[in-house]
Order: C-alpha cells, then structure tokens, then sequence
C-alpha cells in the first residue's frame, strides 16, 4: 500500500510531504527514485528527500494564496495525486496591546488576548515562539511556559486568553495561529508519530493510495514582553 501524507502553508516557502509503501504488518519501505511534484494552474515544482525521508522545497520558492487549489502528485510504484484547498486567511476582530506586561508576582494574570473571524468547517492550531537568543527567564516561581502544553492540539474556539505563566521569558515572541480544514487537523499533530493508524483509520483524500494532502493557512502576530 503506497502512503502519502502532508500539507502546505500558504504565503511561504514551508511544504511537508511523507511517501512510502505500507507493508501488511504497518512497516514503512522507502521508495527509490520517487519523483514529487506538486501543481497550481499551469506551474509545478518538484520535490527533493532529505535524509529523514521527508520531501520538501527545490531551491525554486513558490506561494499559495488563500482559496487556490494546490496538486500534490508522486510517481513511484503507483502513481498517486490529491488536492487541496488554500484555507481562507485569519481575519483578526480585536487584540490588546502587543506589549505585554508581566509581572513575576503574578503568574496567573491574564495578560493577552486576541480573537478572530470563525470560519465553518476549519479548525485552530496555535504555536508560541520565544525570538530571543540569549533569553532572559521570567523569575515567576512557579512552572511557566506552558503554553503548548496547553495548545496541544486542534482549538474550535476562534478566540485566545493568554496568562502570564504561559510565557518563560521575557522580550520578542511570536504568536502564529493556523487554519486548517477540521478533518485534518488532527493528523496535522501525528504526522511523525503513529501514521500507520492515521492512515488507516482517519481522513484519505489521496487516489492511488492512503493519507492525506491539504493546505493551511496562518497569521503571525509579535508580542513583547516588558
């Protein structure tokens, strides 16, 4: 059984793909001299394989838009092609300030919040980034960074509270929230842990195979904390 899986990040140069055969016993087989090639309208670009077995941009960029479909092909064994569809864009309703004030003694202060037009059928993925490289650690006395811990997974809900504790450091971070259709949302948090389920039990948009190919979209957003 040949397995295909990935996605691709509209406005930038970030695309993910996984191709391989599927044993009956659930082992993954490489498959030699596949060629990946992925479309919209009358461009295409194609994949190289890194040593991970994870196919990924040429040094030629290329960008989707939101609402424009993307082809994913690969001719190894079998040929396999599916398609996907550019989420909408994040259309941002309200956020306080992106100077964030925090203060040590008071770790469960929420400090943050931002919400964001609700579209039907997609859900939230949220990731928070310290850009500092040299870091300096918020003396809270208490565990802090937890956001991911908390954001481990797909959110419905189209609006975000942020407390002091879910911050470690101060100074430059980033907030991207991501957009992704609901039925893959899921699978977008296994693709390097337990595929052989996703793949069998969860969503298949791909013909001449099993996986799943589809696109996200996501809005980044720079906070400081002071």
């Amino acid at each position: 059984m040949v397995v295909m899986s990935g996605y691709v990040i509209a406005n930038s140069d970030s695309v993910f793909v996984q191709y391989f055969e599927m044993d009956e016993e659930g082992y993954q087989i490489p498959v030699e001299n596949a060629e990946l090639e992925i479309k919209k309208d009358e461009l295409s670009w194609y994949l190289k394989k890194n040593e991970n077995g994870i196919y990924y941009r040429d040094d030629v960029p290329f960008d989707f838009n939101a609402g424009e479909i993307v082809v994913l092909e690969a001719f190894g064994n079998t040929a396999s092609q599916a398609s996907a569809l550019i989420p909408p864009n994040i259309q941002i309703l309200e956020s306080s300030s992106p100077t964030v004030n925090v203060n040590a003694d008071n770790p469960f202060e929420e400090v943050y919040s931002t919400s964001w037009l609700n579209q039907e059928g997609y859900s939230y993925l949220l990731k928070l980034e310290c850009l500092e490289t040299d870091p300096v650690e918020i003396p809270f006395g208490v565990p802090s960074g937890l956001f991911q811990n908390t954001f481990s997974g797909p959110i419905e809900e189209s609006n975000l509270i942020v407390f002091a504790s879910d911050f470690k450091y101060f100074g430059a971070h980033r907030l991207t929230i991501y957009i992704i259709e609901e039925e893959y949302s899921s699978l977008f948090f296994l693709r390097n842990q337990a595929l052989g389920l996703t793949i069998t039990e969860g969503a298949d948009n791909i013909s001449g195979g099993k996986g799943f190919w589809t696109g996200i979209n996501a809005i980044e957003i720079n906070l400081n904390l002071e």
